[in-house]
């Protein structure tokens, strides 16, 4: 949670020299027996990208371990009092209620229904599709480091581990080094309950911090203030890690006086006092109507005695400053405020104790309005009407809450509606997040993710889309096939989708009617951004980009953007400009890539139309707010998601496919009511061109912009802040687009490519394969990021397929591929000439194709047999028409390592294969060719990709319901369909407390009396299995290291470390050298 203090270093530079190398040897010899637990293979010198060991893949393993977390934190209740006593001076019942007890309940929550999410999901069936089987994989996506805070070391520390426990990711977690025994009870406590070769605990400061960030995570989860959440989102740019924010922020109260006044005093109070208002939840302020303050004030004075009736001074109800220097600062803001004193202002600095402080008549520029108070201090602002109090919090951050204390259902709609906020509670403050079923997550600056209990499984899991296409429906695929005949222009061009309702007929002038922005305007906008672009004068091509991209913030802050009829009405405009158009786009592709008419129906056209109808057709029940399973305890509150816009967002879109992957994604911002900039390709001027033309012609220019232009425009846009980015591209850009998004901690949605494999068995029919398979590599002349990149197929199999490889190709191009009307052309001379290169310096022996054709841009489809896995072909993704063949052995291998022979049956083909996959980058998706089920299962459960096709290529990205999206270097996030929709809302929590459950809370409120402290812990959860018995040895006997000897385990540590501090000492002393003069 937040964490004000300022850090004693803000980059590495700073740190000394050995400091951080003590704290990088630790943290790696730490990191490496998690990489061993998730990644290690016998035989392998790569722990890290290694198969993995299959240990955390077991559902039975996992739940062993969230029991022995409960009991860890069961048993040792009364340490943990002690240790929160010392540390924070935590009463023992906030402790139990708000650390404890909740930990434990994520625990048992996750314990009984782990099986249930890990459980493959199915999509709504499909006419064309559904044959395919299509379903959606959870597996983990690898391993873990979370950074916890200092204010809730439990909870926010162990809570989101737990999702990570239940999903299968190894994991670090880094204790905040502000609360010292907290974190040593834990250090001391772990390896007596828990598996260390899945979790670890690491103290320590800000050395460890930097040291543990310099290291490649497959997701990290940081709470904590504003600035280190800039710092650790830059640091996971760099390996384009995936991270989830919860940073805080200025979360307001709006006060009704029409309510009880003492019950709304009771529990503001509570929540501001809480910790010694040291959470992030907590309220930052009230605004409450000028006439009604002194009522409010009156109130929270009775409240007051009622709370410590010896004075704050006395009270064992309250908890100390966490640290001297945040301590001075709160004083400083006391001593500061222009406001009147009502409660409170006491303070000791010995104790570190400042008193419940309350203080009216606060303006918006007062000192205690500067930023996060995050301390006992309660601001009280008079405000002329509530809408200047939405307004003011409009135009500041998104906070992490909004609380709203009214019985008025037009007022409260009017809150809930005009605010953004990582969640809204009516009538309540804090609650939300021991609510089961809500997402506790920011928006924003606030913070992006979310964690708790499903959300927190879904967090450190990859969801894996895949299909199962059996060989006979060739009948009803067969016309994606080249040659491309009249016959199969008329079958692709009966699957259009049907638009199933009629243009609104709308134009611009019609849509921007009676608002300031014309289409002159916009004209004249638009022709002096062209001139600037031109000129490449970044601030001045920054400042025009930055008009449109505040235009399309007022339009979002109007409030326009949440009529659902707007949206529709926008999708619906959206496919006719292409089904009008189609035409004029066939040439401009023509033109630009030298695509086939077909492929630009088939695989732009259509199928953009497709999400547009998709996306009008639910956006109704997309958008509705969202029930969670029934509580016994906080069913009455009505917990709520609310689906709400993220703001204004940026496209990025790439030139391979500059309909489909950007007017795709383009389709969920429009459906989720978020303004956007969609950035086209400059490789792709034709389309580009007529995209611009004919958008004010059919789309609201104050919702949707078109920017054109080359790198200038893209770095001017991303200077620029947005509420959240999607780019589809190169993994080189990726890395420029997540780093520009960490300094405004804009979340991102990556879809980046790699080096998508093919397994293959020639137990199938030949002919149906080598045709899905050549058909995906030669679609746009191979130029997809989810081109099969290489095949493996076993050494004594390769001449069977070779051959049908060369029947197939014969069909295609039955007069030769340079005569093919069926081939697009490479898009630029340089990629033109990268591919030629590769052909020209291949080891392989090209047995189809090798043809090329400079003035034409022109590659043959290319099959290249017998190549090495170090030849120049598979040095990165092709990216291009040449499909490599790489024969693979097949058959049992004995590892031994260390001196110790090890031979599992279960590794017995195609493991040189799986080595080579996992020793790489994650790819987009990853094909496998066979109808031996035990062979497809073992792939798919020792692979990682973005998605698994079995018997086919890429046609997962058409199949509804599933999502497209890497996972790890090959991207992050998902999009298509709903998918593109959730990616720009925001799943905002929300509760809505009626009066009388006080009856029910009533023991949270000071002073602490055993009596309430008895009430609190009858609250507890209880855990439904005995203790399995801690211990290292029982827990890991499910896995590979019960067969190794604790021994074996410590020298094969000692033996990692040693080569990854190999491996990372060039670049280690780059970092530490630049501490010298």
């Amino acid at each position: 949670m937040s964490n004000t203090l300022a850090p004693k270093y803000t980059s590495l530079e700073e740190i000394p020299k050995a400091s951080l190398q003590r704290a990088f040897y630790r943290c790696n010899l730490l990191v490496c027996l998690l990489q061993v637990s998730f990644t290690f293979k016998f035989g392998t010198t790569d722990t890290r990208y290694a198969t993995r060991s299959g240990i955390t893949l077991d559902i039975t393993y996992r739940k062993e371990q969230l029991i022995q977390l409960a009991y860890l934190l069961k048993d040792n209740e009364a340490r943990f009092n002690t240790a929160f006593k010392a540390d924070l001076g935590r009463p023992e019942l906030e402790v139990g209620a708000l650390e404890l007890h909740g930990t434990i309940s994520e625990c048992i929550e996750a314990w009984k229904n782990v099986e249930k999410w890990a459980k493959p999901d199915s999509v709504p069936f499909s006419l064309n599709f559904g044959v395919m089987s299509p379903k959606i994989y959870k597996q983990p996506k690898g391993v873990g480091l979370v950074i916890g805070p200092f204010n809730y070391p439990v909870l926010c520390s162990i809570g989101p581990l737990i999702g990570a426990i239940a999903a299968g990711c190894p994991c670090v977690v880094k204790m905040s080094e502000l609360s010292p025994n907290v974190s040593g009870l834990f250090a001391e406590l772990w390896p007596k309950y828990m598996d260390l070769s899945y979790t670890q605990i690491v103290m320590g400061a800000i050395p460890e911090t930097t040291a543990l960030l310099d290291l490649q995570w497959d997701h990290i989860v940081f709470t904590g203030s504003t600035v280190v959440g800039k710092i650790v989102a830059a640091a996971a740019a760099k390996f384009l890690t995936p991270t989830t924010l919860e940073l805080g922020g200025q979360s307001p109260v709006f006060v009704d006086t029409d309510m009880d006044l003492r019950l709304v005093t009771r529990r503001i109070l509570w929540a501001k006092t809480i910790n010694s208002g040291q959470s992030c939840l907590a309220p930052n302020h009230i605004f409450v109507p000028l006439s009604q303050q002194e009522k409010l004030v009156e109130a929270f004075e009775k409240t007051y005695s009622d709370f410590y009736p010896e004075g704050a001074a006395k009270s064992q109800s309250f908890s100390r400053i966490v640290a001297r220097s945040h301590f001075d600062r709160l004083k400083g803001i006391i001593d500061n405020t222009k406001g009147d004193l009502v409660c409170g202002g006491e303070t000791d600095a010995s104790q570190l104790f400042i008193a419940p402080t309350i203080v009216k008549n606060v303006k918006v520029d007062d000192a205690l309005m500067k930023a996060e108070i995050f301390g006992p201090i309660l601001p009280i602002i008079p405000v002329k009407d509530y809408q200047e109090a939405i307004d003011y919090t409009r135009a500041h951050e998104h906070p992490l809450a909004v609380y709203a204390y009214t019985n008025n259902a037009a007022l409260k709609d009017k809150i809930i509606t005009e605010t953004t906020s990582g969640a809204v509670d009516i009538n309540e403050c804090v609650l939300h997040i021991a609510a089961p079923g809500l997402p506790f997550g920011g928006v924003g600056q606030s913070g992006s993710g979310a964690h708790t209990g499903k959300y927190s499984f879904d967090t450190f899991t990859h969801h894996r889309s895949s299909i199962h296409n059996p060989g006979w429906t060739e009948f009803l695929l067969g016309w994606r096939y080249p040659p491309y005949t009249a016959k199969k222009m008329k079958q692709t061009a009966s699957s259009s989708p049907f638009i199933p309702v009629p243009r609104p007929g709308l134009d611009v002038a019609r849509i921007t009617n009676s608002r300031w922005l014309t289409l002159k305007t916009v004209s004249v906008l638009a022709i002096v951004a062209t001139v600037l672009a031109t000129q490449r004068h970044s601030s001045f091509l920054g400042g025009i980009l930055g008009s449109i991209r505040d235009t399309l913030r007022a339009t979002f802050r109007s409030g326009k953007t949440l009529d659902i009829a707007f949206r529709k009405t926008q999708l619906i405009q959206l496919a006719y400009l292409f089904q009008e158009n189609e035409p004029r786009f066939i040439e401009a592709f023509k033109t630009d890539l030298g695509r086939p008419e077909l492929e630009v129906g088939a695989l732009e056209l259509h199928g953009t139309i497709g999400e547009c109808v998709t996306a009008w057709k639910n956006l109704d029940k997309w958008a509705k707010p969202e029930g969670v399973p029934f509580d016994l305890t906080f069913g009455v509150m009505k917990p709520t998601i609310y689906k709400q816009p993220k703001g204004v967002a940026l496209v990025i879109g790439p030139f391979n496919y500059p309909i489909l992957n950007s007017i795709g994604p383009l389709v969920g911002a429009i459906a989720a009511g978020c303004p956007s900039v969609l950035k086209m390709s400059e490789l792709t001027p034709n389309i580009s061109s007529l995209l611009t033309d004919l958008w004010p012609k059919y789309m609201d220019i104050e919702y949707t912009q078109i920017v054109n232009g080359a790198i200038p425009e893209t770095t001017a846009l991303l200077d620029l802040q947005w509420d959240h980015i999607l780019f589809t591209g190169s993994s080189t850009v990726g890395k420029i687009v997540a780093k520009a998004a960490a300094n405004y901690l804009t979340p991102t949605t990556l879809e980046l490519g790699g080096q998508c494999p093919a397994f293959f068995d020639t137990d199938m029919d030949l002919q149906v394969a080598t045709r899905r398979l050549l058909w995906g590599k030669t679609i746009n002349a191979g130029q997809s990021c989810t081109a099969p990149n290489h095949i493996f197929v076993p050494v004594d199999q390769q001449a069977k397929l070779v051959e049908a490889f060369k029947k197939t190709y014969a069909e295609f191009y039955p007069e030769g591929a340079a005569k093919s009307e069926s081939i697009s052309r490479i898009v630029s001379d340089n990629h033109f000439n990268r591919l030629k290169s590769l052909i020209d310096k291949t080891g392989g022996e090209v047995v189809c194709g090798g043809d090329v054709d400079a003035s034409q841009r022109f590659i043959a489809p290319t099959i290249v047999q017998n190549v090495k896995l170090d030849d120049p072909l598979m040095q990165g993704e092709i990216f291009g028409p040449i499909l490599p063949i790489i024969p693979v052995k097949a058959s049992l291998k004995a590892y031994f390592v260390l001196g110790i022979g090890l031979a599992d049956p279960e590794y017995q083909d195609y493991q040189e294969a799986l080595d080579y996959t996992n020793a790489g980058d994650n790819p987009l998706a990853l094909y496998i060719y066979s109808d031996n089920a035990a062979l497809k299962e073992r792939i798919i459960k020792s692979t990682l990709s973005g998605a698994v096709d079995i018997n086919e290529c890429m046609i997962h990205m058409a199949v509804p319901g599933l999502p497209f999206g890497g996972v790890g270097q090959s991207g992050s996030g998902a999009y298509m369909g709903k998918f593109s929709y959730d990616t720009f809302t925001h799943h905002r929590s929300s509760i809505h407390n009626p009066r009388w459950t006080d009856m029910l809370f009533g023991w949270r409120y000071p002073p602490y009396t055993s009596s309430k402290l008895k009430s609190s812990a009858s609250q507890g959860a209880s855990i439904p299995i005995p203790r399995p018995g801690p211990g290292i040895a029982e827990v890991a006997g499910r896995g590979w290291l019960s067969r190794v000897s604790p021994k074996f385990i410590s020298v094969l540590v000692l033996v990692t470390t040693v080569l990854i501090m190999q491996q990372r000492s060039s670049s280690m002393g780059g970092i530490l050298g630049s501490n010298h003069p």
